[in-house]
């Protein structure tokens, strides 16, 4: 766990006490820069998750399914397609959501962002991930 070094308000009295109060500040932070934090470390590639595996999309109970994810497809293939999957739907609910007013628009604001924020995530671990070459 790293510890964040928060200087306090130095109430020596001394020029020199507050040198050597700065020093240890100074030591401390760059302690903290040398020491190898919990994001540094090797994060697992998507190769090593594997492959989809057969699933239909859901339909309604009294309908067959006419939709399926493929078996096989990698895990860069498949969050690329998620990921423009939700640029569709991030580009679909920004126009809408003018046309909106009062509670429904502020909904529709929820739905922006939470598919915003999903669409980081699955572009921060496709640019994480070693290019297909």
């Amino acid at each position: 766990m790293i510890k964040k070094t928060t200087p306090t308000p130095c109430s020596t009295s001394s020029l020199e006490e507050k040198a050597a109060y700065l020093r240890k500040v100074m030591h401390d932070s760059l302690a903290q820069i040398k020491s190898t934090s919990p994001c540094a470390q090797t994060p697992a590639l998507l190769e090593t998750l594997g492959s989809t595996s057969f699933r239909s999309v859901e339909a309604a109970p009294s309908m067959t399914p006419l939709f399926c994810v493929q078996p096989g497809v990698s895990a860069q293939a498949a969050l690329t397609q998620v990921s423009e999957m939700l640029r569709c739907a991030e580009l679909n609910a920004d126009e809408i959501c003018p046309r909106l007013q009062g509670f429904e628009r502020e909904l529709m604001m929820g739905l922006i962002h939470s598919v915003g924020l999903s669409r980081a995530v699955v572009d921060a671990l496709l640019d994480g991930a070693p290019s297909a070459t």
